[in-house]
């Protein structure tokens, strides 16, 4: 079974008090330290700290979800989730790589025929899938990340300013000549 962010919220849910939870990303830790792939390492903590395999609930018709919440910076190690952690960040500025990343994920958000070899990096593979498993991670994508891209309303305004109102350079500086001369 693949392991979600969903089931990890799950897990750290069930590890009721410090300790359990301590046990898990301890696990956790050392499975990842050891060579285990991020989502899988949690699976592997779980069964050791329960002692059973986890298994995801099924999904009931009107059912409410109650779930502890749990910040991003909770579920760390995997590739994307390093990358997808920078971008959540409100007090990084995105760099142009990462604006292109997270572009290629709404891009594609909806297309079925791209693959890995398509995506910028396998960061934002990763993302991208995470994003189509996991509706808590498409929601945070749009609310959380998306925004990010776009301008602020300084840049905006910035933009109109700078427009270009289609007139001459020469105009320009016979305005500038003009204004000199009053001067």
């Amino acid at each position: 079974m693949d392991i979600t962010i969903g089931d990890i919220k799950r897990m750290l849910a069930e590890a009721k008090d410090a300790d359990a939870e301590g046990a898990l990303r301890g696990y956790r830790d050392g499975f990842v330290d050891n060579g285990v792939a991020g989502f899988a390492a949690w699976g592997m903590a779980y069964a050791e700290v329960f002692g059973r395999e986890y298994v995801r609930p099924e999904k009931k018709a009107g059912r409410k979800k109650v779930e502890r919440k749990v910040k991003r910076s909770e579920v760390v190690g995997e590739a994307h989730d390093d990358v997808v952690e920078g971008l959540v960040d409100a007090d990084r500025v995105m760099t142009g790589n990462e604006r292109d990343m997270v572009q290629w994920v709404f891009d594609n958000m909806a297309k079925d025929d791209v693959g890995p070899g398509d995506a910028p990096s396998m960061g934002a593979w990763g993302y991208l899938m995470q994003c189509r498993s996991d509706d808590t991670i498409k929601r945070s994508f749009y609310s959380t990340v998306w925004p990010k891209l776009l301008p602020s309303r300084s840049e905006l305004e910035r933009d109109v300013q700078m427009r270009d109102d289609d007139r001459e350079l020469e105009s320009h500086l016979e305005e500038l000549k003009r204004w000199r001369k009053r001067q």
